[in-house]
């Protein structure tokens, strides 16, 4: 069980003035209970088309250092010159590649999922991926929003919903707040690796949003779900996906051998239930090894934590 003080939340502004959103001072949501079961609503918006592609599987984790990879919208977060090469923390593509490629992302339910790149006080910037749950909230890693071997809190963090190599079907949205949890800054303890970007902008009026789920060890153990996101080994720009049942469950944390590589760490990992609307995510992937990928699950106190935030931000 998750401990008063791990569930402390840890805050740090990202920008020297935060920016004035009157849609920041609250977002609206409705949590629906079913027996142990908990979900906040899902949102699709009236133009979010199906895609008709069906079920897809999923990449990453771990992020990626992407030193030497520019982007024309990027060029504030990281400049060419500031380190050669590509580094990258390598994840496990477990026996055969499963992961598809996600072609068409400006569609339901892709367009929620974006790439992530934050940048470091120490100057290192990489890439991630994090999922759309609130009108401008992103639930992702916390390693994302915080490194300690890279000096603290992300000093700049961009979010680019549905990307595809350089196509930006919603722009860059620039994150102006960024959230954890003390289990994971003061104790860099996986089982706590939770984050979430307060956007500068209700991008999810655009995008739609996933809902987010909690409930009993039954609710996830050999359930079929979904990790999207940009994976380093496919060159980061892109939107690769698989599915497979979670394997294992623990407490704080789940595991299956969906394929990951770096890059997809914060990946929303999702499904659909019966008794709940939409789609709904119900961990964050995070970990990547030979034996098992995994992710933070959204335990109850973390599942409340979120809802704290959503009502804050």
């Amino acid at each position: 069980m998750m401990t008063k003080t791990e569930l402390m939340t840890s805050e740090e502004i990202v920008l020297a003035a935060e920016s004035e959103l009157a849609s920041q001072n609250s977002s609206s949501f409705s949590v629906v209970r079913e027996g142990e079961i908990v979900a906040t609503e899902t949102v699709q918006p009236a133009d979010a088309h199906e895609s008709g592609d069906g079920e897809n599987p999923v990449p990453v984790s771990g992020f990626a250092n992407i030193a030497g990879m520019t982007d024309e919208d990027d060029n504030d977060l990281i400049a060419a010159s500031d380190s050669p090469g590509l580094e990258f923390a390598l994840e496990a593509v477990i026996g055969p590649d499963g992961r598809a490629r996600v072609n068409n992302t400006g569609v339901w339910p892709w367009r929620v999922h974006g790439h992530m790149r934050m940048r470091y006080p120490n100057g290192r910037t990489y890439i991630g991926s994090g999922t759309m749950v609130n009108r401008h909230h992103v639930l992702t890693a916390g390693h994302n929003v915080y490194s300690r071997a890279n000096g603290g809190w992300a000093t700049a963090v961009s979010f680019q919903a549905a990307r595809n190599d350089s196509t930006l079907p919603f722009g860059t949205a620039q994150a102006t707040r960024l959230l954890s949890v003390t289990g994971w800054t003061n104790n860099n303890d996986s089982r706590y690796d939770m984050g979430m970007l307060i956007l500068g902008r209700d991008l999810g009026n655009q995008t739609g949003w996933m809902g987010v789920i909690t409930g009993p060890d039954s609710l996830l153990l050999r359930y079929r779900v979904n990790v999207s996101g940009y994976p380093a080994d496919k060159g980061g720009h892109q939107m690769w996906t698989m599915a497979d049942v979670i394997k294992a469950v623990q407490a704080e944390r789940v595991y299956y051998d969906i394929d990951t590589y770096g890059g997809q760490s914060g990946s929303g990992v999702w499904s659909t239930w019966s008794g709940h609307t939409g789609e709904k995510v119900c961990s964050i992937h995070t970990t990547g090894s030979q034996s098992g990928n995994g992710a933070t699950r959204i335990s109850r106190p973390k599942f409340d934590r979120i809802l704290d935030w959503f009502s804050r931000y």
